[in-house]
């Protein structure tokens, strides 16, 4: 049983070299819209074998998917595999990290609260294993991604990495601190537009003095080993722990 601040539902990994009580690092992994924790199950597993004596922490979302009725987002699109042959909704424990009803401004206040919660919660965690804001990075897809992305920057102390994978910056909130980030898309994406990821990456890229991206050729709106491989070595070399 887990001894960890449990705002969120989650799942573990590592470290695996028997330091279970005293982690040198820890990486938070942020799942997409409708899914679930174990759908980055792949990306916590090459995480935890690149950085062995980092703790991999995965949450669920905290809400049951609630898919809105009407989505009248520009550049983006709801992703296909969430609806069944006749359009209903498939429900296997689909979880989202904030609705998407309304318009742009109530996402942006969901999205900072969330937020919020998320970096009250890591500085539990960071308590817990007496670790500093540099040691820890988080890691997210798609509206994963946004939570990963904005949390980093949110948090008043510089955290080690940020990896944002399918997913998009608007700007609005603050930017309270600038870790590295690392923005990874493939072009062949039916979610985000390649038209917002330009403008994310236009937008970071002048605000950040630390700021990467990569476009992954003919890659859809998903996680490939190509995309894992780049995010893992990105955070190896930002928060690297000792052998």
């Amino acid at each position: 049983m887990s001894k960890l601040p449990s705002r969120f539902e989650m799942l573990e990994y590592g470290p695996s070299r028997g330091l279970e009580t005293k982690p040198e690092k820890l990486v938070v992994l942020f799942h997409g819209y409708g899914r679930n924790g174990w759908f980055m199950d792949k990306v916590a597993k090459d995480i935890s074998q690149a950085l062995p004596t980092a703790k991999i922490i995965v949450p669920h979302g905290p809400d049951s998917l609630n898919l809105p009725r009407k989505f009248d987002l520009s550049d983006m699109t709801l992703p296909q595999e969430l609806l069944d042959e006749k359009g209903f909704l498939n429900s296997d424990m689909q979880r989202q990290w904030f609705s998407l009803k309304g318009n742009m401004f109530h996402i942006w206040w969901r999205l900072w609260r969330v937020s919020k919660q998320v970096n009250k919660w890591v500085d539990d965690i960071l308590y817990h294993y007496r670790l500093q804001p540099h040691d820890v990075a988080y890691v997210g897809f798609s509206q994963g991604g946004g939570i990963a992305l904005y949390a980093g920057l949110l948090k008043s102390s510089k955290i080690g990495a940020v990896c944002v994978h399918s997913s998009a910056y608007w700007g609005m909130l603050p930017i309270r601190s600038k870790p590295p980030v690392y923005f990874v898309y493939g072009d062949g994406d039916d979610v985000i537009s390649q038209s917002l990821y330009e403008s994310s990456v236009c937008k970071l890229g002048r605000k950040l003095s630390n700021f990467q991206s990569d476009v992954i050729p003919g890659q859809g709106h998903y996680i490939s080993s190509e995309s894992r491989q780049k995010m893992t070595e990105f955070l190896a070399r930002h928060i690297k722990t000792e052998n």
